[in-house]
C-alpha cells in the first residue's frame, strides 16, 4: 500500500517523523530540517535516509577542450533551472585558462532561451516566486565577486507571471560566502580559480541550507 499525505513540514512532516507506525524515514531537503528529522528518528530508534543537498564542484584543468567543457558546465547548472541536488553549482578553473573559459561560458549563457516548459526552452522557471526571491536575495548578499552575466529576473511577454531567473555566473567569489557555501537551487554558477590540484581540493564548501519553498 502506498499513501500520500500532503501538508507542511512543521505539521505533517514532524508528525510522520515521530510516528511509531513509520518504520523507515526518507527525507530530501535542507540540512536544518534533516537534522530535526534525524533527531526524531533517533528518539525512537528508527532508520533514516537523508539526502540534504550539495554544492557540487566542476573542476577544469588546462588541457580541457574549453567549448566542450563549457557545454557540460552549462548543462550541469541549467538542468531543471539548477533545482537538482547534484547541480554543478561551483566552478573551479585553473588560472591559466580562467579568462578564456569564462568568455566561452558567458557567450554560451547569453544564448540560453528562457520560457515555459511546454515551449521546450533551454531554461524553465524556478518552482515558485518564493524561491525566485531567495535566489535574488543570495546574489544580493554577495559582498565579493563579479557578476559576469545574468543576476536578475528576465523580462519578456512570455515570461510574465513566471518565476524565471537568468542564467548567472559570479566570478571570484569569497569561498566562505553564502553563495559559495550554500546550495542556491537556481541557475547560478560561482567561480573560483586555482593554481594546482592541492588548492582546488582544499576549496571549502558545505552542503546546503533551507530550500523550503
Amino acid at each position: 500500500m502506498f499513501n500520500v499525505v500532503t501538508g507542511i513540514g512543521a505539521e505533517a512532516g514532524a508528525a510522520q517523523s515521530a510516528h511509531s507506525g513509520v518504520d523507515h524515514i526518507g527525507f530530501v531537503g535542507s540540512t536544518q530540517i534533516g537534522s530535526a528529522v534525524a533527531h526524531a528518528a533517533a528518539a525512537r530508534v528508527a532508520p533514516a535516509t537523508l539526502e540534504l543537498g550539495g554544492k557540487s564542484p566542476q573542476i577544469v584543468f588546462p588541457d580541457a577542450d574549453l567549448p566542450r567543457a563549457a557545454d557540460f558546465i552549462a548543462k550541469a547548472i541549467l538542468q531543471n533551472a539548477g533545482q537538482t541536488c547534484s547541480a554543478g553549482s561551483r566552478l573551479l578553473v585553473h588560472d591559466s585558462i580562467h579568462d578564456p573559459l569564462l568568455d566561452v561560458l558567458r557567450r554560451r549563457f547569453q544564448l540560453v532561451t528562457i520560457g515555459p516548459g511546454v515551449e521546450d526552452r533551454d531554461l524553465g522557471p524556478l518552482i515558485s516566486r518564493k524561491q525566485q526571491r531567495r535566489v535574488q536575495s543570495m546574489i544580493a548578499d554577495n559582498t565579493k565577486g563579479e557578476i559576469v552575466c545574468g543576476g536578475d529576473v528576465p523580462a519578456g511577454p512570455n515570461l510574465a507571471g513566471g518565476a524565471y531567473f537568468t542564467p548567472t555566473v559570479i566570478d571570484d567569489v569569497d569561498p566562505a560566502s553564502r553563495v559559495a557555501q550554500e546550495e542556491i537551487f537556481g541557475p547560478v554558477l560561482t567561480v573560483n580559480s586555482f593554481s594546482d590540484e592541492d588548492e582546488a581540493i582544499s576549496s571549502p564548501a558545505k552542503s546546503a541550507p533551507d530550500r523550503s519553498m
